[in-house]
C-alpha cells in the first residue's frame, strides 16, 4: 500500500471516525514528518557536519507547504500524539514552527519562544 493511502486512512481515522488511539496520530505525525524530510532533501546541503536548508526555496515549493499545512493541523488539533517521537524525528535545520507547537504543548514555553525567533 502506498505512503499517501496510509496517509489519508489515518487522516479519515483521525479528523472524520474522531479515534483517538495514542498509536494512531503517533503514526500519522510521524509520517507526515517522514514525509517532510524526504521533501526538503533537495533544498538541503551540508557545510562540515552542519546540514542548511534553502529556506526560500523551499518554503515556495507548494507540495512541502501543503504538507507542513498538514501537519500544523495534525499538531494544534491532536491531544494524542507522542511528542519526544514526533521531536526526535524533526531535523535541527528546519521545521522549526511544527517543534514550538509541539513544545508548547508540552508546556515548555520558553524552548518554543526560542523557536519562533530563529
Amino acid at each position: 500500500m502506498g505512503r499517501g493511502v496510509v496517509l489519508r486512512y489515518l487522516e479519515y481515522l483521525i479528523f472524520e471516525a474522531r479515534n483517538e488511539d495514542s498509536r494512531i496520530h503517533t503514526e500519522l505525525a510521524c509520517l507526515q514528518v517522514q514525509q517532510l524530510v524526504g521533501m526538503c532533501k533537495p533544498y538541503v546541503s551540508k557545510e562540515g557536519e552542519t546540514a542548511k536548508i534553502d529556506q526560500i526555496k523551499a518554503n515556495a515549493d507548494q507540495a512541502i507547504f501543503k504538507a507542513r499545512k498538514d501537519l500544523v493541523k495534525l499538531l494544534k488539533f491532536s491531544k494524542h500524539y507522542d511528542p519526544r517521537e514526533v521531536l526526535s524525528l524533526l531535523p535541527e535545520y528546519y521545521l522549526h514552527k511544527e517543534k514550538a507547537l509541539i513544545l508548547a504543548k508540552q508546556k515548555k514555553f520558553k524552548q518554543a519562544m526560542v523557536l519562533c525567533v530563529k
